[in-house]
């Protein structure tokens, strides 16, 4: 999901059976919707104790809410640095 917008990785990850988690967000010149997603990370996170809970899929994702990334047809900001 990195390099993709927010919205679309949410879609994408909720529709494969995933809880998304923001775990960090840089910048504030984007809705949060339009951000870009910089860094994914999946994790399993066990039921409490002592439930019968099932365990959750998450998925961590760090955005970029500061500006439109380059592309080959525009410029902008690096989404390597």
């Amino acid at each position: 999901m990195v390099g993709k917008k927010y919205s679309d990785a949410k879609s994408a990850l909720g529709t494969a059976g995933y809880t998304v988690v923001v775990s960090v967000t840089v910048g504030d010149q984007l809705a949060r919707d339009d951000c870009t997603v910089t860094r994914q990370q999946d994790r399993t996170v066990p039921p409490p104790e002592n439930t019968g809970g099932s365990a959750t899929k998450q998925t961590l994702l760090a955005l970029n809410c500061d500006a439109a990334v380059a592309s080959a047809t525009k410029p902008g900001n690096s989404l390597g640095s």
